[in-house]
């Protein structure tokens, strides 16, 4: 592997754990000039279908289709080339959750497990997928797993944390685990605070959560919760939410 493909992997490495969007710029531009140049690292690949993967949360419709698409076939080209590459399986659990189908992301994590155990992220996935199927208890003990891994636990796995407590309306836990994701440099987190910030009856609070510049609101006003929606979404979660910061949207939408 050469210097700049090594690197390429890096920067990759840091928006994965960050979600940040000036690292994710450089991740996407840098591994696009790999694939363009015909590379056969799976890694680039998979990282490139997640990669993809994120983008596509914050689009609708066809578009976010097409992505998720184009995010598929490189992790299924990266399972190609290299069938033991369990962070290929692992994002393509992502993907085929995202595309509604969760059994099969439940197998596709399973595998990642089966090839590499010590990976936190697989462990992680699994249990949110249970929770997803509405298994808090057993889906939080998978997830916990995951992050007992990690020295450094990335924004991501702190989501479904903010969102647990949020559904037992353990609403100041919630902001403290959302504000532990912005701190990682995941902006999803701004969403998560402002929900959390409006069901406290912290207007002010909501509001600099709800404008900050760093904010993934910004890309969709109308509706802030829709990323994390997308990405994580749970049945019994997203409605509880939708009707804690609706009368907030309502006043905005009147001002």
């Amino acid at each position: 592997m050469t210097t700049s493909e090594y690197q390429c992997l890096i920067v990759s490495l840091v928006f994965d754990a960050t979600k940040n969007p000036q690292t994710e710029e450089a991740s996407r531009s840098c591994l696009a000039r790999a694939i363009a140049d015909g590379t056969q690292n799976s890694t680039h690949l998979s990282a490139q279908a997640l990669n993809l993967f994120f983008e596509s949360s914050r689009e609708r419709g066809l578009e976010q289709n097409s992505i998720l698409h184009k995010a598929k076939s490189y992790a299924l080209e990266a399972i190609r080339i290299r069938p033991s590459d369990a962070f290929a399986h692992e994002v393509l659990g992502n993907i085929i959750s995202a595309q509604g189908d969760r059994p099969g992301a439940i197998e596709k994590y399973r595998r990642a497990l089966e090839l590499a155990p010590s990976r936190p992220a697989p462990h992680f996935l699994l249990g949110w997928q249970m929770a997803l199927g509405g298994d808090w208890d057993n889906g939080l003990v998978a997830m916990q797993e995951g992050i007992d891994m990690q020295p450094n636990v990335p924004g991501y796995m702190v989501i479904p944390l903010a969102l647990d407590a949020f559904r037992r309306a353990e609403y100041a836990l919630s902001l403290r685990r959302a504000q532990t994701i912005i701190d990682r440099g995941d902006a999803r987190g701004y969403s998560l605070a402002f929900a959390a910030s409006v069901a406290l009856g912290d207007m002010e609070m909501a509001d600099q959560f709800f404008t900050h510049p760093n904010a993934r609101t910004a890309n969709d006003p109308s509706d802030p919760m829709r990323e994390v929606r997308v990405t994580f979404s749970n049945p019994d979660v997203m409605p509880h939410y939708q009707e804690v910061i609706e009368p907030y949207l309502s006043r905005r939408r009147t001002q």
